[in-house]
Formats: structure tokens, sequence, C-alpha cells
């Protein structure tokens, strides 16, 4: 799995650098902002916001000793 995140680096990288070059630092700067927060946004419109128990809690709930 290290292979794949350490592979994206230079990937990256490089779409940054044409990106800074055609756009300025800051337009791409605020671009991977954005990126980064749509990233994570996903979650606020899935029911893990809602989730209050995993399947794990309810295993461990039925073996606690009485």
């Amino acid at each position: 799995m290290s292979f794949v995140s350490w592979g994206a680096i230079p990937i990256g990288s490089l779409l940054g650098g044409l990106t800074a070059t055609a756009l300025g630092l800051r337009p791409t700067l605020l671009l991977a902002g954005l990126a980064t927060l749509l990233g994570t946004g996903w979650l606020l419109f899935s029911p893990l916001r809602t989730l209050r128990t995993t399947r794990g809690d309810a295993y461990y709930e039925c073996r606690k000793p009485r």
C-alpha cells in the first residue's frame, strides 16, 4: 500500500508544478485546498455521520460478563 502512496507523490508534484505554471501560485494553493475539502466533504452527506455503533460494538456487548 505504501508503494502506491509513495508512487503518487511524483505525479502530484508534477501536476502541482504544471498547475502553478499555468495559473500562478495562489490559485494553485486555493485549488489544492478546495480539493482537500471536497475529498473529505463526502462524509458530511454519508450515513457515517449519524452512525452511533459499529458491528464490533454489538459483538463485544453480547460477550460482556454479567
